[in-house]
């Protein structure tokens, strides 16, 4: 199966670590050197400001779902990924770096490390702050009657910058 990715713009400094990570990756046959070719391949470089502000790069909060079942949010960060992490979602990972660039209703597949398919669709991008909205978090494996996500909500007395809460 030949993967196509779509046409997308970044930002010049998410470009140039892209281009910079690529160099680490010369001749690398994994999963995430494919798609990181592909991404640098269909992407253009383009200053910050110009940048549609829902586009799904380093520092935005992503909402997508998973193959059209299980549905997350996270902050796309240029940070190493750590297991235990539910809020951040590495651009240095194959699903995140899927994810840059694209925008709400933007779709793809690509190929996991674990060399399985997986089609991603961003539902939404909004500012990477934490808000007083509902984050979902994946659940753990999905079994036939395991719930999909879980929905959290901060506790009332929980207070973000920028935000009070009454």
């Amino acid at each position: 199966m030949r993967f196509s990715h779509p046409a997308t713009s970044l930002s010049s400094t998410d470009y140039a670590r892209l281009q910079q990570l690529m160099l680490t990756m010369i001749g690398s046959r994994t999963p995430l050197a494919a798609l990181l070719r592909r991404k640098l391949g269909a992407s253009v470089p383009t200053s910050s400001s110009s940048l549609a502000p829902d586009r799904a790069v380093s520092g935005k909060r992503v909402r997508f779902s998973i193959d059209g079942v299980m549905e997350e949010e996270r902050i796309l960060t240029w940070q190493p990924t750590r297991p235990e992490d539910r809020i951040t979602l590495s651009l240095l990972s194959p699903r995140g770096l899927a994810l840059m660039g694209l925008t709400p209703g933007g779709s793809l597949f690509y190929r996991t490390e674990s060399d399985r398919t997986e089609f991603l669709r961003v539902e939404s991008v909004s500012n990477g702050k934490a808000s007083g909205r509902q984050t979902t978090i994946a659940a753990g494996p999905l079994g036939r009657d395991a719930p999909r996500s879980i929905r959290l909500r901060p506790a009332a007395t929980e207070s973000f910058a920028g935000e009070f809460n009454a």
